[in-house]
């Protein structure tokens, strides 16, 4: 199971003056390197096709039934964008209180899959998402990317705009106001 919880980030833009542009190396060497970056994988795709062992057949079965039975879980995220460079000022955000993806049988019962047993069984993945939501404030005044705040007031910051655990955003109107979606 993969389980991310209370994730919180907010974007700010620079102002034009304070862009770098770096250009460590010539188009033509980030070329060349791709060209043979990319040739060496192929030749190991190629190698490993040619050279398959019953070992690597062993670990392919556990790995598709690492992959069949993977569940991921998210919670409480919300992501933010301030655009505080030229007026009108604005922010713009996306709340999501959880997301879940599950395996389940042709019921949609949560179930344990098996391809190694059973090799022509059906494959079903429910998701489920609980309040997802997308805002956006013209006109913004309140900026949580401020320079200088430390990160426990800039988490503080996001939790009086969204608690932890809370279906919507205070002070917020939505664009796509946080409800419950099964799929």
């Amino acid at each position: 199971m993969i389980n991310i919880e209370s994730v919180q980030v907010v974007f700010s833009l620079k102002h034009q003056e304070e862009w770098e542009f770096i250009d460590s190396i010539s188009y033509e060497a980030k070329i060349a390197y791709l060209n043979k970056f990319a040739q060496e994988r192929i030749q190991e795709l190629q190698d490993a096709f040619a050279t398959k062992t019953e070992n690597s057949s062993f670990s392919d079965r556990v790995l598709i039934k690492i992959l069949d039975n993977l569940h991921v879980n998210f919670k409480n995220i919300h992501i933010r964008v301030e655009e505080k460079l030229k007026a009108p000022y604005y922010s713009i955000g996306v709340t999501l209180q959880e997301m879940l993806i599950v395996n389940t049988n042709d019921n949609w019962v949560e179930q344990f899959i098996d391809r190694n047993k059973n090799k022509n069984i059906d494959v079903f993945k429910l998701l489920k998402i609980s309040h997802f939501g997308l805002y956006l404030k013209c006109n913004e005044n309140y900026f949580i990317s401020q320079e200088g705040l430390t990160k426990d007031i800039i988490r503080s910051k996001m939790n009086e705009i969204l608690p932890l655990n809370s279906q919507c955003a205070s002070g917020i109107e939505y664009l796509i106001k946080p409800s419950k979606i099964n799929l």
